[in-house]
């Protein structure tokens, strides 16, 4: 079910590899920091932030928290189609 949902969110938001496993681990975890996000993609935190910001741009996740203690979140969940949700989509937290 897992890979369901995030092939929905890479059908409809243009998502690089980076992003994808940011993404997934969302989906499984609920939550991410940028230095959960710089240990999956191997990046700088710098490149990180950048990353995420981008993410919050797109409407993607939100940030909750400033500075180093800062947390991300999906902002919605899309269903799984094949339980006949329709790629509705549901507020989390």
């Amino acid at each position: 079910m897992l890979q369901r949902i995030l092939q929905q969110y890479l059908g409809t938001y243009p998502l690089g590899t980076p992003h994808a496993k940011a993404i997934e681990y969302l989906i499984s975890q609920g939550k991410l920091s940028n230095a959960i996000y710089q240990q999956l993609n191997k990046v700088s935190k710098a490149t990180a932030t950048r990353h995420l910001q981008d993410l919050v741009k797109q409407g993607i996740i939100r940030i909750q928290g400033k500075g180093a203690g800062a947390i991300y979140a999906l902002v919605n969940e899309i269903h799984d189609t094949a339980s006949g949700n329709n790629m509705e989509e549901k507020e989390l937290i």
